[in-house]
């Protein structure tokens, strides 16, 4: 898994990689 890239600076950025991963680890959880 890449380090994430943050372009804007804020949480805005944490939620939106926080979330992705989330996505991606339920995801991956889900494939299992």
């Amino acid at each position: 898994m890449p380090a994430p890239v943050t372009l804007r600076p804020g949480r805005i950025d944490d939620v939106e990689t926080i979330h992705g991963a989330l996505l991606r680890l339920g995801t991956h959880i889900g494939a299992h």
